[in-house]
């Protein structure tokens, strides 16, 4: 998405300011009443010991970038019960938490999962860090 000047919002730091300078849709042009969707599930599919869990898109699309299989919740109150079993195979699903909101929900989603590991993040987002710093910073976060 596009300010009224035409740059782009996430790189101005404005991604969240979508419905000021959009009023009239939804955050990512949903459609009101809209349930909430798992963001890319084809990570679902991948062969892989480990799955990382984010909460928003933009998070999610950082770590697939950095060749990581990724699921995100659109929200910190959005996770649905009928997603958990699909993370139940995995060795390991790291539930990356950002903030003060996301630690509660990441906590509350490994209380479900005996394979959750409950990763904290310090002072920046997921994508923050893949643009500021890189692929292998991203990927130290979970060990690899």
């Amino acid at each position: 998405m596009k300010d009224a000047d035409g740059s782009y919002l996430f790189l101005s730091g404005q991604k969240e300011r979508h419905s000021q300078v959009h009023p009239k849709s939804g955050k990512y042009m949903s459609l009101p009443g809209d349930p909430p969707r798992l963001f890319n599930t084809s990570a679902l599919i991948e062969a892989s010991r480990f799955l990382v869990v984010v909460e928003g898109e933009f998070d999610t699309m950082a770590w697939a970038l950095a060749g990581t299989p990724c699921v995100g919740a659109p929200g910190t109150g959005s996770w649905r019960e009928y997603w958990t079993p699909a993370l139940l195979g995995y060795h390991v699903v790291y539930l990356i938490a950002e903030d003060g909101p996301g630690l509660t929900f990441m906590d509350d989603l490994a209380s479900h999962l005996p394979n959750g590991k409950v990763i904290q993040m310090s002072n920046k987002d997921s994508n923050a860090i893949l643009i500021e710093s890189g692929r292998s910073s991203l990927l130290e976060r979970i060990g690899k």
